[in-house]
């Protein structure tokens, strides 16, 4: 995942990607592997065109089931001025 997705999306846009997958050794399916991949493109949509992000810190780890983990130095969201409902 990290070549086909993670660096084409650097050349695109204007943040670094560090990605960890320290002993990770679940063997996925095709589901679960499109799923995280669907997950993590749209992650790193949202952080290009809202969040403004440069740098992103993404993990996947087996921590009672498949653990997905992602941060970045964006501008945030103010959750007191989102509308709900």
């Amino acid at each position: 995942m990290r070549r086909s997705l993670f660096e084409q999306s650097e050349i695109r846009s204007n943040y670094i990607v560090d990605f960890q997958a320290d002993d990770f050794s679940a063997e996925l399916n095709d589901e679960q592997m499109i799923t995280i991949f669907r997950v993590v493109q749209e992650l790193l949509w949202n952080a290009s065109k809202h969040a403004k992000a440069s740098k992103i810190m993404i993990s996947l780890a087996e921590k009672n089931g498949i653990q997905l983990t992602y941060k970045d130095d964006g501008i945030g969201l103010k959750l007191e001025e989102q509308r709900f409902g």
